[in-house]
This record gives C-alpha cells, structure tokens and sequence, in this order.
C-alpha cells in the first residue's frame, strides 16, 4: 500500500471515528436527557409522596376536628335540653306559687267580708299582692325566653 493509498484510508477512517464522535455525542446528550428527565420525575415523585402524605395528614386532622365539633354540639343540645327542663321546672314551681296566693288572697277576702280585723288583713292583703306582681314579672321573663 503506498502513502497515497494509506492517505485515503485515513482519511476515510478520520471521517468514520468524526461520524461516529457526533454520534456518541448525541447518544451522550440523549442520555444526559434521560437523566435529567429521570432525576426530575424522581423529584416529583417525592414531593408527590409527601404532598399525598400531608393529604392524609389534613384529612386526619379534618376528621379529628369533625369528631371534636360533634362532642361540643352533643353536650350544646344536651345542655340545652337540661336549662330547657329547669325552665319548665321554674315555671312549674312559679305557677303553684301564684296558686298558692290566689288561695291566701282568697282566704283574706274572706276574712275581710266575715268581719275580722280589716287593717291586719288590708296589710297581709298588699303584702300578697306585691308578691303576686313580682311572681308575674318573674314568670313573664322566664316564659319569654322560650318564645
């Protein structure tokens, strides 16, 4: 072979390693991609890891918080219903009162049309009224809380 002959061959062979250079170097790139491109997707793999776990964590959260919500609202209504039995239980207890006066009241205009001592009863009679008013007012107030 003569210098002329090994020229050309390298030459040619200069031309095949420069082909294959450009094409290791776009294999090299293609590949510095994919890693890129893994290395991105592992990191958004992880934070949607951790963005499912906050998820559950919040949902916990909710639900223990919901939990809480339904005790307070139990023990309203139940508390409710027991200010709503002492009310009545009030206004019970009132009632006989006023009873209880309209009889005495009854009595002293007894007292007073059989002849007895007018100015004692006149007092006890006053005395039964004012009780009876402020009785009133007591029931009036407590009643106008259930309307």
């Amino acid at each position: 072979m003569n210098l002329q002959e090994k020229l050309a061959q390298t030459e040619a062979n200069i031309q095949e390693l420069k082909f294959q250079q450009e094409s290791l170097i776009g294999q090299k790139e293609q590949l510095e991609n994919k890693l890129s491109q893994s290395q991105v997707n592992s990191k958004l793999e992880k934070e949607l890891a951790q963005l499912e776990q906050k998820l559950i964590n919040e949902e916990q959260i909710k639900e223990q918080l919901t939990q809480a919500l339904q005790i307070k609202e139990d023990k309203i209504n139940e508390l409710e219903q027991k200010l709503i039995g002492l009310d009545y239980e009030h206004i019970k207890k009132l009632n006989n009162r006023r009873k209880k006066l309209n009889e005495v009241e009854k009595e002293l205009v007894n007292k007073l049309t059989s002849g007895e001592n007018t100015k004692n009863i006149h007092k006890e009679k006053e005395a039964k009224q004012k009780e009876r008013n402020e009785l009133k007012q007591e029931l009036s107030r407590t009643s106008a809380c259930f309307l």
